[in-house]
This record gives structure tokens, sequence and C-alpha cells, in this order.
């Protein structure tokens, strides 16, 4: 297996709660992360899922330095983001790149398409020499399937899709290594998504890229990552290969959010497709509930639940639950469970 790229490890990242919250309940802070590890490795896809408010945004605003964290280590290269050297910490800002969710709020308006992609460059001036940069610049745009001619243009003249394409060129122009997505398909039509995923996918191909995929739609995780994250209330509680995710879930809260995606076979064949309806709300992460943070909306709880807080044994095929699925309930850990 290849040496991993990016390491996680105990990340967290609290804020500061609204004033009257803080009066009322004496909450010190919003745990957006709490104590997320994981690893990738170079080339790989990795995506990331789960409800909205589980942290995946502040995950990846964390992972590229537009916040800092409150606590734990981000490593890139072995490299402690925190300890960097004034130089390295530049070349991180290059080497890790993010595409951003809503294409129409991440590009300048003010700005024209050439202007746009070469603001790396204006950064990093000894990636291509001033002579080669139109030529570079027109060249992207054919990366991403979009014509020379555009870099006269502003984005106000381009569809959404387009606009995520020209953000993808952005990024790319600083040659980076590792690119970070925050849900950059959630607000395009289903044939612009699908057109942006295999745009995705052969830039991994041809250029060797290592890829963060966050997303809410589980079709499209599907299409594109190799393993996946699932992420419940600002903690990891499964990862594993995407095929073993979809098809041999183990923790209830990945069954359940599986089962809220329709599967289009069993609709067309009239077989039944089991919904499992969560009850209750998801807790606030101002007061998250004692060990198991999904226990409380979870079939399968019991009193250990509550007590212990479950584990992830590694993060590569693993679940954060003392009763996972295939697991009879009497036993955890291959240990019987004290009535």
């Amino acid at each position: 297996m290849n040496d991993p790229i990016l390491q996680v490890t105990d990340l967290s990242k609290y804020f500061p709660p609204p004033l009257l919250e803080r009066i009322r309940s004496g909450t010190k802070a919003v745990k957006a992360l709490d104590g997320v590890t994981f690893s990738v490795t170079r080339g790989e896809t990795v995506g990331i899922v789960g409800e909205s408010g589980c942290g995946k945004s502040t995950l990846a605003r964390v992972l590229v330095g537009l916040d800092k964290p409150t606590g734990g280590i981000v490593r890139v290269d072995g490299i402690d983001v925190a300890a960097m050297t004034r130089a390295q910490r530049r070349e991180f800002h290059r080497t890790v790149q993010m595409i951003f969710q809503d294409p129409f709020a991440s590009l300048d308006p003010r700005m024209r398409v050439r202007r746009i992609i070469g603001e790396g460059w204006r950064a990093h001036p000894d990636l291509v020499p001033q002579s080669r940069r139109e030529r570079t610049a027109v060249e992207l745009l054919e990366a991403v399937r979009l014509p020379g001619e555009a870099l006269n243009r502003f984005p106000h003249q381009f569809s959404g899709g387009q606009r995520q394409r020209i953000g993808i060129a952005r990024a790319l122009a600083v040659q980076p290594r590792v690119l970070v997505c925050d849900e950059p398909t959630s607000g395009l039509d289903v044939s612009v998504q699908a057109q942006v995923l295999d745009l995705l996918r052969g830039l991994v191909r041809d250029r060797g890229l290592t890829v963060l995929f966050i997303g809410h739609d589980l079709p499209v995780i599907r299409s594109i990552a190799d393993r996946i994250i699932v992420m419940y209330l600002g903690r990891i509680v499964e990862v594993g290969h995407a095929e073993r995710i979809f098809t041999a879930p183990r923790h209830p809260y990945t069954k359940a959010l599986l089962s809220a995606t329709p599967d289009p076979l069993k609709v067309v064949s009239g077989a039944a497709h089991e919904r499992i309806m969560l009850q209750g709300d998801v807790p606030s992460p101002l007061d998250p509930p004692s060990g198991c943070r999904f226990r409380t909306r979870c079939w399968k709880a019991q009193e250990l639940c509550a007590r212990v807080e479950p584990v992830l044994a590694d993060d590569v095929n693993s679940a954060a639950c003392h009763f996972p699925e295939g697991t009879p309930p009497e036993t955890v850990n291959g240990s019987s469970v004290a009535a």
C-alpha cells in the first residue's frame, strides 16, 4: 500500500455558541468535529458522507487551512501543518486545493476567467513562466472541457456546470496533489453532475490526484470513491471500501442512511425496499449524548452504549459500534454482555 499523503489524528473543531444559548445552558462550545482520525493514501479517492450538520464541510475547511483546528494534528507528507515553517505552509496551500460547493459564490463576478485561473500563479510565480501563462490557461480550460475563448468571459456568462469546471481549472492551476471537493455537484442537474464526475475521474487517473469527495448523494459517492468515511455528529462512525459499505454496512447509522436512498433496480422490478425510519432528531452538538452519539436514535442501543464510547478498530474497514450489523446482540467484540 502507498504511504499516506494525508494523516488526520484526533482532530477537533469547536465553535462558540450563540450568546443566548451560552447564558441559558452554560455550554462552552459547539463540537463540530470531535476526535476525527483517518488517513488517505496517494492516488486514493475517499468519500465522506453523513447528514447535514455532521461536520463534513467543517472538516473540509480545516483540512485546507480555512479554519484552524481546536485540537489534533493534520499531517501532509508527514509534516505537521500546525508546525510548518512559512515556506512549508506556502507549499501546503499549493499542494492542497479545494473545490467549493457553490459555483456561483466561489468565483469573483468582477474577474474574467483569465484572471481567476491566474490567481494561483500570482501567489506562486515560479510555477508557470509569464510567457507560458496564456497557453497554460487555455490548456487548463481544455482539460476541463471548456473552449479557450472562455478566458475573456465573466462568470455570469456561464452555466452552473461550466462555473464548476472553471473552479476545477483554478484549483488545478497550481498543480495540487490533493483536491478537497465540498459537495461539488449538489447544485447541478443530473446530466451535468455526470459530466463533472466523469471529469474528476479522468483527472484522478491522468494526474494521479488524491481526492476527498464530500457529499450527501450516496449514488454519486459510490460512483467515484475507493473508500468511504461515514460521519455522525462530529465523529466517524464507519469507514470501509466503497462496495463493502454499500453491500454490507456494519454501523446501524450507515444502514439507515443507505435505506433512505431508493434503489432504481428495486423500483423497476417492484421488489420491496426496506426503509429504516430513525426516531427523534439529531442531538445538538452543544450537548452530545454520552457513550455512543447515535444511541438516542438506534434500535440496537443497550445500557452499554450509554456508558462506553465505541471506537474504530482501524481506519480501513471498521465501525464504531458495540453491536455492529452481522454480530449477535448478546456479544460485544467476542465477549458476552452482562444483562
